[in-house]
């Protein structure tokens, strides 16, 4: 009986579900093997006169069913018991805010909206979309507006890579379609099966006997391909930033290229002038990659030489001694003034030479390094003052190869 019921709810037979009602008052509550209700199977059928006439009978409403129907006061009522049920999941697997999105019912989705509903919920079945793509699904621009405006996701996909953006296109629902552009929606974003949304728009909603109009289209999304393209040219920071341009656009898949498929259903006119515009883009983008990679390679030669600078108007190094001769290592107190390291004498004396040797004192080494491997010797023998010593080695403590070596290894810098 109950098959039978809802088998004569999908063929749209009236009568016959009037009479079956009449003798059996429980099928108006009745749910096939699905766990859907009359309602809900009436308007998945779209056979509204059935729908209404269950509304009328007084068929029972849960929050999934009363969003599809469009009656608010039900919408509210439930949510009034259990706010909760706003991310309710029918047996099919929507939300309520997807079943009224689909069905059209914007005062249903705005109350589910303000009662917690989430505008990015998935529907728990093999569709896997979001109430925005229900709404474009279902044509309704209005909802489309207001889903944008709480925060839906214009470019999220459902199964098989579709986005809202697709569905709009294949409605030819300008509306829609405009909204979700001006809210991000990728223009050439494509399906799992390659397909953008202008292919569907000209493929799926192609006016017989109008090829300028399709003409004129193709040219027109050309030219916003071309200035969207330059835009991210513009914005690439990086040099593998702007190969990831050239291969969406320009590439063998390339979303530039994917127009030449629609040419064969143009006039030879239409044809010829949509190649010019196809091919102009494709030289202007060209130049502009080309320039902006030269841009690249123009900032890193900059850097490379900025880092390669030499200051010539700095000190250069001072004569290294040539021998081990003391007088090699003299300071010139005039020559040396503010330069010189505060140094003290030590007993020791260079190996052969009997000179005097200072000291340099650890914590003031000119590295700034502090540590007995970094106390250095110098010779000082007819110096003036201990104040105008240099640092020339390792130390005479090494012993007098380890000094002589030291010495050997000195480099005073010297201001010139």
């Amino acid at each position: 009986m109950s098959k039978e019921f809802f088998d004569a709810i999908r063929a749209g037979d009236l009568a016959k579900v009037a009479g079956m009602m009449e003798a059996d008052p429980g099928l108006l509550n009745a749910t096939n093997e699905n766990g859907l209700g009359a309602f809900t199977v009436a308007r998945y059928s779209r056979q509204d006169a059935i729908a209404k006439l269950l509304l009328e009978k007084g068929t029972q409403l849960d929050i999934c069913a009363a969003a599809m129907a469009g009656v608010e006061e039900r919408v509210v009522e439930l949510l009034a018991e259990d706010r909760t049920r706003s991310g309710a999941y029918s047996h099919d697997g929507w939300t309520p805010l997807h079943l009224a999105a689909f069905f059209g019912s914007k005062k249903c989705a705005e109350v589910l909206l303000a009662n917690g509903g989430d505008v990015h919920a998935r529907s728990r079945n093999a569709m896997q979309n979001t109430p925005l793509h229900a709404a474009a699904a279902g044509g309704h621009s209005g909802i489309v507006a207001v889903l944008l405006a709480a925060g839906a996701d214009a470019n999220a996909r459902q199964h098989g890579g579709w986005t809202a953006l697709h569905a709009a296109a294949q409605n030819g629902d300008v509306e829609s379609a405009t909204l979700l552009l001006a809210h991000g929606a990728e223009a050439y974003g494509r399906a799992d099966n390659n397909q953008a949304p202008l292919d569907l728009a000209l493929t799926k909603r192609r006016v017989p006997g109008n090829r300028e109009r399709n003409g004129n289209v193709i040219e027109r999304e050309i030219s916003k391909l071309q200035t969207a393209t330059l835009s991210r040219i513009q914005a690439a920071a990086t040099l593998e930033a702007l190969e990831a341009v050239r291969v969406d656009v320009l590439g063998r898949k390339g979303a530039l290229g994917q127009f030449s498929k629609h040419f064969l259903k143009l006039t030879p006119e239409e044809r010829a002038a949509a190649g010019r515009a196809l091919n102009e883009a494709k030289e202007a983008l060209e130049r502009e990659l080309e320039s902006k990679k030269q841009a690249f390679a123009d900032e890193a030669l900059r850097q490379r030489l900025e880092s390669e600078w030499i200051d010539l108007t700095l000190p250069a190094w001072g004569p290294r001694p040539g021998s081990r001769q003391s007088a090699s290592c003299h300071a010139d107190p005039e020559r040396d003034r503010g330069t010189v390291f505060i140094a003290r004498l030590c007993g020791a004396r260079w190996p052969g030479s009997g000179d005097r040797v200072l000291q340099l004192r650890r914590a003031e080494h000119p590295s700034g390094t502090s540590g007995s491997r970094y106390a250095g010797h110098v010779l000082v023998d007819g110096w003036q003052s201990s104040a105008d010593a240099y640092i020339a080695g390792a130390g005479a403590r090494d012993g007098e190869a380890g000094a002589a070596a030291a010495y050997d290894r000195a480099r005073p810098r010297v201001p010139q």
